[in-house]
């Protein structure tokens, strides 16, 4: 591994977030030479002086490390010096480039590399999904849904902004083309780089809902992937290894937007989608209207609101059976 890797675990190790495996790669790093433990102190060293250093230089760490190590061995070419000599140089040079690159690159490993560690856990367990976005460092906003844990490491020097979830949230990914924005599930991964979409991780299958932008779904350790639009949804069968593509609807993501919109819908389906949506189970009596079309939008109405509109519209009537069951009697489609 590169010195970048440890100069890596160094940050972690100062801002608390390393784990014991890569304390321990670090630490066998650190035993295997007089130079890398130089590297660490003078990592601490700039570390504690770092508070409120913020001046940007650009600069290469690893074009200056090869020229060093060029001069070096030039040096140590000359047949004509004693060997004693040419030791004494060469720590000579060691030592006032170890400071040079500390001093000339204090800006940069501070920006680059010292930032500290953001780590973040969320759980969702109330009755009701979260209605407060949590907001990234990068701008990005998670909504959870109930029963939902949700997590994130990321460090300035991270190549993708990755989050874990476990249930389901709506996202809106702050573009960043240099960044894929990646959300892992225990069994699959969905990238984007801006665009805003819902994940859930079920039992059998993930589902992906996407509401701008572009989205890839994978399941995990594959390279297998379908990539999906606006108003589509993707799913992935756990059982079958199979990858899905479908149309989806508003009223998917109601949970997040607390609209349900139904168009040309069939009332069988649209009783199923509120009785979801308000956790209650509703019962069509008239097998004859299941194919009765439906076209409204609820947006935040109580429940009784809901059946209420529904009743007059099939001219039936909506009555309570029980705890959270309701019969739909009566009516007709005309």
């Amino acid at each position: 591994m590169n010195k970048e890797h440890y100069i890596l675990l160094l940050q972690k190790q100062l801002s608390g977030g390393i784990s014991p495996q890569e304390e321990s790669s670090l630490r066998d790093w650190l035993a295997a030479s007089e130079g890398n433990r130089k590297i660490g102190k003078s990592i601490q060293k700039a570390w504690e002086l770092s508070e409120g250093f913020s001046q940007d230089v650009e600069l290469d760490l690893d074009a200056d490390f090869l020229l060093l190590e060029k001069k070096i061995a030039a040096d140590e070419e000359g047949k004509n010096r004693p060997a004693k000599v040419r030791r004494l140089q060469r720590r000579w040079i060691l030592r006032i480039a170890a400071v040079f690159v500390l001093l000339a690159a204090g800006p940069y490993i501070l920006k680059k590399y010292l930032t500290p560690a953001v780590k973040y856990q969320a759980t969702s367990t109330g009755d009701e999904p979260s209605t407060k976005a949590i907001e990234l460092l990068d701008g990005s906003k998670v909504w959870l849904n109930k029963n939902t844990k949700f997590s994130y490491f990321t460090t300035s020097v991270s190549k993708e902004r990755r989050v874990k979830i476990e249930g389901e949230a709506f996202f809106e990914v702050a573009k960043d083309a240099s960044k894929p924005f990646v959300v892992e599930t225990p069994s699959g991964e969905v990238t984007v780089l801006g665009t805003s979409f819902s994940v859930e991780e079920r039992k059998d299958n993930i589902e992906v809902i996407v509401a701008t932008g572009i989205v890839k779904l994978s399941p995990k350790g594959s390279d297998s992937f379908i990539k999906l639009r606006k108003q589509e949804k993707g799913v992935y069968d756990k059982k079958k290894n199979e990858l899905i593509k479908k149309t989806s609807s508003p009223s998917e993501l109601a949970w997040h937007t607390k609209k349900l919109v139904f168009e040309n819908t069939p009332l069988k389906e649209v009783l199923e989608t509120v009785g979801q949506f308000y956790e209650v189970n509703i019962v069509l009596e008239n097998k004859k209207m299941e194919a009765c079309p439906v076209s409204a939008v609820f947006d935040n109405k109580p429940l009784a609101t809901v059946l209420q509109t529904l009743s007059v519209l099939f001219k039936a009537e909506a009555v309570k059976a029980g705890q959270n069951k309701y019969l739909f009697k009566g009516g007709s489609c005309n």
